[in-house]
């Protein structure tokens, strides 16, 4: 009897790498040696997950060590299987790097002006502009591109209800008060039960 190098178990046969067989069965489907190893022709979310857990993430971005690192991003442009090429990085960092930031920047730009909408918070002339066209295109609500017809109407007295699930109104409901098959005379079980004591 031997114990598993890996799981430390006892067992039986000669077990020459000191594993057994479960866990040499294990170890010999990892990585290359898997019949679905694609090497380096693997795709894009595949190379991110293998890069995740092989490299440890940092508390703070690798470039500017302020904010926490929210992306994963490639060095060389390549997307190798090399955990050296790649680097944890915040956002903003990550757009510099690739060069988004100065594209968005640009794009954002109109006729030589700072566009209200750039920023996390929106500006009070950006949320202007937004309410004009918000008030301009869906001042009816029928107009919306969405609109179905608006909440339903009681069967009874033709008045707007204020689900979609319901026919009627409360007052015209046969099922409320006394009117409900279940009522008995407006307490609970417990509560009668508690009164005859």
């Amino acid at each position: 009897m031997k114990d598993c190098l890996n799981c430390y178990i006892s067992f039986k046969g000669t077990g020459k790498t000191g594993l057994c067989q479960s866990c040499a069965g294990k170890r010999s489907k990892l990585s290359e040696k898997n019949p679905q190893w694609k090497g380096d022709k693997v795709g894009y979310n595949g190379i991110h997950n293998w890069i995740k857990r092989r490299k440890i993430k940092p508390k703070f971005c690798e470039d500017c060590k302020k904010t926490s690192p929210y992306d994963l991003a490639n060095i060389s442009q390549q997307y190798k299987r090399d955990v050296d090429d790649w680097e944890f990085l915040c956002r903003k960092c990550h757009m510099k790097k690739d060069g988004r930031l100065k594209k968005f920047m640009i794009m954002a730009k109109k006729k030589g002006k700072k566009s209200p909408f750039l920023g996390k918070h929106l500006s009070e002339e950006a949320k202007k502009i937004l309410k004009k066209k918000a008030i301009k295109r869906y001042k009816n609500p029928k107009n919306h591109p969405r609109w179905k017809g608006g909440l339903p109407l009681c069967i009874k007295c033709k008045k707007q209800l204020t689900h979609y699930h319901t026919k009627k109104c409360r007052k015209c409901s046969d099922n409320f008060g006394k009117n409900n098959h279940n009522w008995r005379g407006g307490t609970s079980f417990k509560y009668r039960q508690m009164k005859k004591l």
